[in-house]
């Protein structure tokens, strides 16, 4: 009765994964309470063994900070795994037989000290700069764990698992891609990435962007530039809005006045896979030379058609004398027309007006 009351329980819990803040917490108790298990830990790495995200059934545990504050960079499963597929079982005790393993610090530190007697650990996801396992840890080993684990209901509960896993991906990037192809109707792009610049979802259209920027590296699955100040740059900003969930701006220079702007914000919930460290970063090209027409300053400023080419040719680097010769009217009448916007605008300053008409660039 125990077993099938922790069986349904967990399933139940595996059912709301697709939502769009999981019940991490619950999973993590209903799944150890499934497999017998003192603790279980949902872990995510980047690309270069970087620990993302960590939720543990004992959050609080010394164990638990000793791994967060050093112990993850030596975690053997966690390095055994970082080429494994979905659904791949590991087991502490089989790695733990290779030459030399029982003299690593994991094995020969941190198990031993925290009466770790046994992991297992299933993955969840892989890709390239993302991988995702859950993890089960008992204090006394059991011979045999991953085919306890590969029959009955917790074989029934993984499969289900890796299911449900897989649909919020395939669910997260079909909003990504909505989200690239509106992006791309006006010429913009996106794509996903860690702080360290990794990226983790790039569109076809963002790897141009950067390419053509000299931010792409040669195997398309980090950024970089042959300048280090500008790779600097881009790193600070996305290091900017990790640390401070604030949005960031960077511009990369093409040529003179031409350059690709990129805007840094953390990643909504909904194209992440739980929660990880992951940045949205939009990227557009921008020109010094682009400039908005008559109609959209009138529209927008609620100016009259003559003032709105006023402001256009100001915006374009023209004087009011300029302006006279080129509309062939007297200086005083576009000095007039510049008083007015002057009015309308709440400006001051001619450089305060020239800057303002330059917000629909």
């Amino acid at each position: 009765m125990k077993t099938s009351t922790a069986f349904k329980n967990a399933m139940e819990v595996i059912h709301h994964l697709s939502d769009e803040k999981p019940p991490w917490d619950a999973f993590l108790q209903t799944s150890k309470e499934l497999v017998g298990a003192d603790a279980t830990a949902f872990i995510m790495f980047d690309g270069e063994q970087n620990l993302d995200e960590l939720k543990h059934s004992d959050r609080d545990s010394a164990p638990v900070r000793e791994y967060l504050a050093h112990f993850y960079k030596y975690d053997a499963i966690a390095q055994a795994s970082c080429k494994s597929p979905a659904g791949k079982w590991w087991d502490s005790l089989e790695l733990a037989n290779a030459p030399d393993a029982r003299k690593l610090p994991f094995y020969a530190d941190f198990m031993p000290r925290h009466r770790l007697g046994q992991v297992t650990a299933l993955i969840l996801h892989a890709e390239p700069g993302r991988r995702m396992s859950v993890s089960f840890h008992r204090n006394t080993a059991r011979a045999n764990a991953v085919e306890e684990f590969s029959r009955g209901n917790i074989r029934r509960f993984t499969d289900a698992l890796l299911l449900a896993v897989s649909a919020r991906t395939a669910s997260t990037l079909a909003r990504i891609a909505g989200a690239e192809a509106a992006l791309s109707s006006i010429d913009e792009a996106l794509f996903l990435t860690n702080r360290k610049g990794e990226l983790v979802r790039c569109s076809a259209f963002a790897s141009k962007l950067l390419a053509e920027a000299k931010m792409l590296s040669a195997s398309q699955g980090a950024l970089c530039h042959p300048q280090p100040r500008l790779l600097e740059g881009m790193l600070g900003a996305l290091t900017t809005t990790f640390l401070t969930s604030r949005p960031c701006q960077y511009c990369v220079p093409l040529s003179w006045g031409v350059g690709i702007r990129f805007d840094v914000t953390v990643a909504p919930e909904r194209f992440r896979l739980a929660d990880e460290s992951l940045l949205l970063v939009r990227a557009r090209k921008i020109s010094a030379f682009d400039v908005p027409d008559v109609a959209e300053l009138a529209t927008f400023f609620g100016l009259s058609v003559a003032e709105s080419r006023v402001l256009l040719l100001l915006v374009k680097g023209r004087s009011p004398k300029e302006i006279a010769l080129f509309n062939g009217v007297a200086e005083p009448t576009v000095r007039n027309q510049v008083a007015s916007l002057m009015r309308k605008m709440s400006c001051t300053r001619l450089s305060e007006l020239v800057r303002l008409g330059s917000i629909l660039r």
